[in-house]
């Protein structure tokens, strides 16, 4: 895990630096080559000189282009940045023929290009070709300039006619023997470099992953210690709920300490609604009852349940059925998901409104359920953390509800959603496989 996570801090980093700085630096050379093909082309019209740049300019535009639309489309990989900058070096050597061969003054800068290249790369064994070819080069521009009676010499004639060099041949070789020096030693330090930054950020995903891992230990011990906790209080607090309803009964002529009882009764019942909420969560998901199950039915069962409470409030409780709607699914949980979004629908739903649930097909032979209320909608102090733990804007609720069955409902495979609507109120959308991937890819297995 830690080298996953070191791996996509890498790739991060360097693709901001590809992007921004890599990128828009290549721009240089194909407008370098494409400046000197034209001053080549007023001033020393030498056709080789002129073809070179104009097709190294064209060659090195086409692949920018691509370079910019590969790293939009995909992460750059290794062999992406590789083949870049083979067109850098590439594009480098072209300027450095055309601007005087092995005397150009762009060879003292090929040494810093292949540092920041070895860095960019990170794998030396990969760059190495390039580094052997960059000194085969320049060798071979060394052996072109002491041919120059016979094959003339690069050096642009502009700087000839002021005079020439006059460099003895000890000299061209000591400059090419520096220069192979400078290359080696650039690509070593480029990459010592790239290790020292792999293992700095090795040490940190390291130390980071370590601290996480702690959190995580400490935070199941609490969840651990809190369900402890909430199951000792349930036996508790039912003893309360059956002594409460014994004094309710009991002071039935006495309208007082009734309503008192009543309210200790209700509070009772909503710790326990809390408690019950706090154990579903704290506890592991427990494995899948799969059945086939018409979800018309569990949200018929769902909406029977409700009626009384809808009837008091002066709500409508309304549902449609489209298509098939057969699934693969635990029929307990699936209710328990379709209870939670049918309660919250109930309660943002002012008196006289209407709750709809509608059935209907979703892809691949699966089952949509939408659950739309007339509320006001998502209040703004919630969006962005609505499946978040705790998330509530209810009194009396815990902000556990739609966190479990956002969590069933990936436990099947599918998804819960929610949104407001553009006529007002909000509609809660579960989403269910014709049946879970796991028993997908066993049926699938089995067939092979």
């Amino acid at each position: 895990m830690d080298q996953d996570l070191q791996t996509s801090l890498l790739q991060r980093g360097f693709r901001e630096v590809y992007r921004r700085w890599v990128l828009r630096g290549l721009l240089i050379h194909p407008v370098g080559l494409g400046t000197l093909a034209i001053l080549y082309w007023i001033y020393d019209p030498v056709p080789w000189k002129v073809a070179l740049g104009s097709v190294g300019c064209l060659v090195l535009v086409v692949l920018r282009i691509r370079d910019f639309s590969l790293v939009k489309a995909i992460e750059p990989t290794p062999s992406i940045v590789l083949q870049t900058m083979v067109s850098v070096v590439a594009g480098i050597l072209i300027l450095i023929v055309l601007t005087g061969g092995i005397l150009s003054p762009l060879v003292a800068a090929l040494a810093v290009v292949h540092y920041g290249l070895v860095i960019m790369v990170g794998r030396l064994r990969h760059y190495l070709p390039i580094a052997l070819f960059s000194v085969l080069v320049l060798w071979g521009l060394l052996w072109l300039e002491l041919q120059s009676d016979r094959f003339g010499t690069l050096i642009p004639r502009i700087f000839v006619d002021a005079g020439g060099l006059g460099l003895t041949d000890v000299y061209l070789f000591t400059w090419a023997g520096l220069s192979t020096w400078g290359i080696a030693l650039s690509c070593a330090l480029g990459a010592g470099m790239r290790f020292a930054m792999d293992r700095s950020i090795e040490e940190r995903v390291r130390a980071q992953g370590e601290a996480v891992a702690l959190a995580r230990d400490r935070n199941r011990e609490l969840m651990t210690l809190t369900a402890s906790l909430a199951h000792e209080l349930k036996n508790p607090l039912a003893s309360i709920r059956g002594l409460a309803g014994l004094l309710a009964r009991r002071f039935k002529s006495d309208p007082t300490p009734k309503e008192q009882v009543t309210v200790l009764v209700s509070e009772a019942e909503r710790m326990t609604a809390i408690l019950n909420e706090f154990l579903n969560f704290s506890r592991p998901l427990g494995p899948l009852s799969l059945d086939e199950v018409q979800v018309n039915e569990v949200v018929a069962s769902v909406l029977t349940l409700h009626q009384a409470m809808a009837a008091e409030r002066g709500l409508h409780l309304s549902s449609t059925v489209r298509g098939p709607n057969t699934v693969a699914c635990d029929s307990r949980k699936l209710t328990q998901v379709l209870l939670n979004l049918v309660q919250n629908a109930l309660d943002a739903t002012p008196p006289g409104g209407e709750v709809q649930v509608e059935v209907g097909p979703w892809r691949d032979g699966g089952v949509q359920v939408e659950v739309v209320d007339e509320g006001v909608g998502i209040d703004d102090a919630l969006r962005g953390r609505l499946f978040t733990p705790g998330a509530t804007t209810k009194a009396a609720g815990s902000g556990l509800g739609l966190t479990i069955a956002k969590t069933i409902a990936e436990q099947h495979g599918g998804e819960l959603m929610l949104r407001e609507r553009s006529e007002g109120g909000c509609c809660a959308t579960l989403r269910l496989p014709v049946r879970p991937p796991e028993i997908e890819e066993e049926n699938q297995e089995k067939s092979e």
